[in-house]
């Protein structure tokens, strides 16, 4: 396999791997823009631009027929940051994947129609995901109380159901005009074309690309605000749940910092399987949970770590947090073993290998690693997780622990 990084004259970055005798294609461009570019009370704008973007522009009318009559398939995902559209369509159609985003980027149009059925989808999506579902609104506690003035303060799909029931076809517009530009976007290419003529082809489609920005007052971008201090507490939760739930959550460092590694090995050793320190006490020793989850949300600025403990009784919530305290600063003090490090390692790397056996991935993976500043950023991160001392470990838990926390008692 060569890969190869690539900067068209407009500013579009691009990376092209070429995989021998490869009869598929897989395209993804990600816009490093999302839910934390909006503002408060109009949040959900992001993620509602992404399910519109599939409603054609003024010279491809329907974008998924095109696709299907390539025989390739399409995606899209949006978080606080990014953006990301996947395009997966045979080798030999290569050249129509490139007209389509280019295509898409240059002359996207937001059909009325479109966009009130893609409002009506995204509104049924919070009410499934977010009312009709247990612990639903959990995010939205957790959000808003790690980043109370800050743009990391909502969820993807938007703040409240009342936000995204406002918006109107001329929210969106200014966003795409502002952020969905040939010097923001990443393109990463996997294909059996070869790299030169890939490169030749973005070249073709990509650096004709002009946005007229008709519908921002500047075309200035929005900077992300800094992380405001954190504030720890605690809440009791009144809402419908099949059990009692305890979750606490830690601040932690963002996806570009060069120690944010540490946490997945922290969550991996911590939590994960059933011999993990918090699931020996609290499942096994003390019979207090069915399970519980122990897992790191990453944003490029800032994270969260957060355990969710689901209780096996009414009142044992205080007794878990109790344990969970307990236990945490037990393994500050010489808990952590090199055994123990090199077996999370394997475990994360195995993760990482099948994710890595899948073309989509992969491509994915490159993508995010243009937005991150370093095509290999991901194999530097491996190779320093791979010289990570005990010391090391408990130093940085110890400093996890003592920016604060936040407690959920949900009832």
């Amino acid at each position: 396999m060569k890969l190869v990084c690539f900067q068209l004259c407009n500013g579009l970055q691009l990376s092209v791997q070429y995989v021998p005798h490869c009869l598929s294609s897989v395209i993804h461009i990600l816009y490093p823009v999302g839910s934390s570019y909006e503002v408060r009370g109009k949040t959900g704008i992001a993620h509602l631009l992404e399910h519109c973007m599939f409603g054609g522009t003024e010279r491809v009318a329907k974008y998924d027929e095109f696709v299907h009559h390539l025989g390739g398939s399409s995606n899209a995902y949006t978080t606080t940051e990014r953006t990301v559209y996947s395009l997966i369509l045979p080798t030999s159609n290569l050249e129509s994947g490139f007209f389509l985003e280019s295509d898409r980027m240059a002359s996207f149009v937001c059909n009325p129609s479109f966009f009130k059925i893609q409002k009506s989808v995204v509104i049924e999506e919070f009410k499934e995901y977010c009312y009709n579902r247990p612990y639903g609104m959990f995010f939205h506690h957790l959000f808003a109380k790690a980043y109370p003035n800050h743009s990391y303060g909502w969820p993807t799909i938007g703040e409240k159901l009342e936000d995204i029931k406002k918006l109107t076809v001329e929210d969106l517009l200014p966003f795409v005009d502002q952020y969905y530009r040939p010097a923001n976007a990443k393109l990463s290419i996997t294909t059996g074309c070869n790299v030169e003529r890939a490169i030749q082809l973005a070249q073709k489609w990509f650096e004709p690309v002009t946005v007229a920005n008709k519908n921002v007052n500047s075309t200035k971008r929005r900077k992300i605000e800094p992380i405001p201090p954190f504030k720890g507490g605690k809440w009791i939760i009144k809402e419908k749940s099949p059990t009692p739930l305890f979750a606490i959550a830690f601040p932690t460092i963002g996806r570009k910092s060069p120690d944010y590694f540490l946490y997945p090995l922290l969550a991996t050793i911590l939590g994960e399987g059933e011999s993990s320190l918090l699931q020996q006490a609290l499942i096994k020793e003390y019979g207090l949970c069915s399970h519980l989850l122990l897992y790191n949300i990453e944003n490029l600025y800032s994270g969260i770590l957060v355990l969710q403990a689901f209780s096996l009784k009414k009142n044992s919530l205080d007794q878990i947090e109790k344990i969970v305290e307990e236990l945490l600063q037990k393994a500050t003090q010489n808990y952590f073993t090199s055994r123990m490090i090199e077996e999370a390692c394997y475990s994360l790397s195995t993760e990482e290998g099948l994710q890595e056996r899948s073309l989509v991935e992969q491509n994915n993976q490159f993508v995010e690693a243009l937005q991150l500043g370093k095509i290999d950023f991901f194999e530097e991160e491996k190779k320093r997780r791979g010289r990570v001392t005990v010391r090391r470990l408990e130093k940085e838990l110890v400093r996890m622990i003592g920016r604060g926390k936040l407690t959920f008692h949900y009832l």
